[in-house]
């Protein structure tokens, strides 16, 4: 009997959604699109609960040195294999995130990565 994977409720750290079976739609999709689309500052805003710190949690894991690629293994970005040579543990990156106490409870992430020089003042 196969094992169903298991439901992240809750669970916002990518490797662990990686690692432990727990179920996991791709959308690593979105670290090609910075890429290839980038910015001096992204910044991403999306309601409650729509996945802004898995993102950001899979943004540090892909960009961050040190950090494990093979949970990256079988994913769409895997197949990125230029990007990933290029960027992959490579890049510093800077990750904020800010809890509005307001009547929306609005949430702000956004990394900061450049291309050219890495980070330029």
């Amino acid at each position: 009997m196969t094992m169903q994977p298991k439901l992240p409720m809750r669970i916002e750290n990518f490797k662990r959604i990686r690692t432990e079976g727990y179920y996991y739609v791709d959308k690593t999709g979105l670290i090609r699109d910075l890429l290839q689309n980038m910015a001096y500052v992204n910044l991403f805003t999306r309601p409650r609960r729509f996945g802004k710190k898995l993102n950001m949690s899979m943004l540090k894991y892909f960009f961050e040195a040190g950090s494990d690629s093979t949970v990256f293994d079988g994913l769409e970005i895997s197949k990125e294999k230029e990007l990933c040579e290029e960027y992959m543990g490579k890049v510093p990156t800077v990750e904020s995130k800010s809890k509005c106490n307001t009547w929306h409870h609005g949430k702000i992430s956004m990394i900061n990565c450049n291309k050219a020089g890495f980070i330029n003042a």
